[in-house]
């Protein structure tokens, strides 16, 4: 069954990603955008605190590791002994011309790690947080009623959103 409810979409792709507020979607025009998984778009300051909140921090760049040592003829008694480990010393050159960091490929194991935690608190909440939302309502909308109640600094635009009828 689908919601009754518009969910806020960013105008930047022809169809829209799903996103938080309509904040986000003006701050994702003007910004650009932090992440994305499967149809929700967050803001780069959301996706901020998303790493924050599970501890991940940016992976650091890798230095190139230093060149692979030719074996010394001194060190093999036998010839082919020592043109075997030649030919593996060319083959480890070869290697090391063609290094690239790893960096990108663990920051995004460690952004879809993220994600994952995001994923399964983001359920955990919605199921908490479904018996106090009325059927066809935004639960969002609701989260951020509950935010301004507790006392918490809401962003105004977000505040006024979440009191709509809609």
């Amino acid at each position: 069954m689908a919601t009754n409810y518009a969910r806020p979409r960013s105008a930047s792709a022809s169809a829209g990603t799903i996103v938080t507020t309509p904040r986000a979607a003006s701050t994702m025009a003007l910004l650009g955008s932090g992440a994305t998984s499967g149809s929700v778009t967050w803001t780069r300051g959301e996706w901020d605190a998303i790493r924050k909140l599970y501890g991940f921090v940016p992976e650091p760049p890798n230095r190139r590791p230093p060149p692979p040592q030719a074996p010394q003829r001194g060190d093999f008694t036998d010839a082919w002994k020592f043109e075997d480990a030649m030919a593996a010393h060319a083959r480890a050159l070869k290697a090391h011309e063609k290094w690239q960091d790893p960096q990108p490929l663990m920051q995004a194991g460690a952004d879809r790690n993220a994600v994952r935690y995001a994923e399964v608190d983001g359920l955990r909440m919605i199921a908490w947080l479904a018996r106090y939302v009325e059927p066809g309502k935004d639960p969002l909308q609701t989260l951020v009623q509950l935010a301004v109640e507790a006392g918490l600094d809401v962003d105004p635009e977000d505040v006024e959103w979440a009191e709509e009828d809609g």
